[in-house]
């Protein structure tokens, strides 16, 4: 048992958790570029023959690019949005569950004299979720970058005559 002020073993605790997560975040945005490379390479293969074409009738490399990027970006938003809706009601779950038997605990051990305070495991943060968006929307661009630049190298009259 720690001696002395529960509050600091709460922000060691608050502190070794967020390294966690970091470590968390940095593996599931890596994996999420990796399954963004392997969709977007996809669509850019499936339609070679259009994008082709679209080339050969003088659309330059980068109107091609920013179509791939746009669905990049679109694909990002989305599931970014369904995570949301998914955490959210996952977290507002637990927290319901856990809120009152967490309250009494946390308020026996920092000897609280207000027992109506309630304690709760999910904080919302606009910094946080605002920085997990732009990290979602990086992942989708850099996980589209390395197909389209390998799609927009390529000659458009030796794909229009694999088709």
């Amino acid at each position: 048992m720690p001696y002395g002020n529960p509050l600091a073993v709460l922000y060691e605790a608050r502190s070794a958790t967020q390294n966690v997560f970091i470590w968390l975040l940095s593996i599931i945005a890596g994996l999420s570029a990796l399954i963004t490379m392997g969709t977007i390479g996809k669509v850019i293969a499936d339609s070679r023959k259009e994008t082709s074409v679209f080339r050969a009738l003088g659309a330059t490399r980068l109107h091609i690019g920013q179509i791939y990027l746009v669905y990049a970006l679109m694909l990002g938003v989305l599931s970014f949005g369904f995570a949301m809706v998914v955490g959210a009601i996952v977290a507002l779950t637990i927290d319901i569950k856990t809120t009152a038997t967490l309250s009494v605990e946390a308020a026996t051990a920092l000897n609280t004299a207000d027992l109506n305070k309630q304690f709760h495991l999910i904080g919302w943060s606009a910094t946080d979720l605002l920085l997990i968006f732009g990290l979602v929307l990086l992942t989708a661009l850099f996980g589209a970058l390395i197909p389209l630049l390998a799609n927009v190298r390529r000659n458009p009259i030796n794909d229009m005559r694999s088709e």
